[in-house]
């Protein structure tokens, strides 16, 4: 799929995954990660305990500062508490990223070393249903989704990248090899959608809908494949939208991750699926 402008070349297209590509979709990978950290920060802001905790923490600084109101100044005298409250939640923001960020962080790290996006065209070429696109505006990649021929339950093993000694690292080398060759192809009746970015600059063009409705069509073209399922959190807003306007529907399956994250995130995230079948996939084409 591709847009040209004034019958030049394409510059912009939604195309397999290249070798060329890997440094920028690693880094868009990333982006998908830390973009949630910025909206659980942001979400949390707002939770009932945080403001409780703001403002009574304010309260006591204009007490011990005895910054109230004036009146022998004029309506200026009213604004004196302000930099009590001001300065009360630059620590609470702070606390709030770093409790956030050591999460993602290691969230990062382990998305970096699965076996996905460790080895991409190995991965994602194991089944007919199965497929990696990225998103390319004159030649660069600003999007890129995954789609997996898998159950959204099935786990993938993180890759151990750690140095290891000069017998070992044979052994690693050997490894791959052997595992490529004996590696089966999957039939799957199902397809879940293992990671969806687009910058943010170029979402308002509405490129989204487009991106997932290429690997919607390829999960169906395998015959096999009945059901595409797109995971749903709080924390992204934007992908929820993008899977209703493709025509999702609420799943009951629930997701492991859910108790994992609201032990660790202060803003009350949900996680859930989303799901849409063969046949509704045929008739929104209509």
């Amino acid at each position: 799929m591709a847009q040209r402008a004034n019958g030049d070349l394409p510059v912009a297209e939604i195309r397999p995954f290249r070798a060329s590509d890997l440094k920028e979709v690693r880094m868009l990978l990333g982006m998908s990660v830390m973009e949630q950290l910025a909206s659980a920060n942001k979400q949390a802001y707002f939770r009932p305990v945080v403001i409780g905790t703001w403002i009574a923490l304010s309260a006591m600084f204009v007490q011990y500062m005895n910054w109230y109101p004036r009146t022998d100044v004029g309506i200026l005298g009213y604004l004196a508490p302000l930099p009590a409250f001001a300065s009360c939640a630059v620590p609470i923001m702070f606390g709030l990223d770093w409790l956030h960020r050591t999460y993602f962080e290691k969230q990062l790290k382990t998305l970096l070393t699965q076996e996905d996006t460790v080895d991409i065209p190995s991965f994602y070429t194991r089944s007919r249903g199965s497929g990696f696109f990225v998103l390319s505006y004159k030649n660069t990649p600003i999007g890129c989704v995954a789609i997996d021929a898998a159950t959204p339950d099935s786990e993938i093993t993180v890759v151990d990248l750690e140095p290891k000694s000069e017998p070992d690292k044979k052994a690693v080398k050997d490894s791959p090899k052997k595992a490529k060759r004996k590696q089966p192809q999957l039939d799957a009746a199902h397809a879940v959608i293992r990671h969806f970015h687009v910058d943010s600059p170029y979402r308002q063009t509405g490129v989204e809908n487009d991106l997932i409705a290429h690997a919607i069509s390829h999960a169906f073209s395998s015959p096999k494949v009945q059901t595409v399922y797109a995971p749903t959190s709080s924390l992204i807003p934007s992908a929820n939208a993008v899977w209703r306007s493709a025509g999702f529907q609420r799943s009951g399956r629930k997701t492991k991750s859910a108790e994992t994250l609201a032990r660790h995130v202060l803003s009350g995230v949900q996680l859930g699926w989303m799901e849409i079948t063969r046949t509704g996939w045929q008739q929104k084409q209509k």
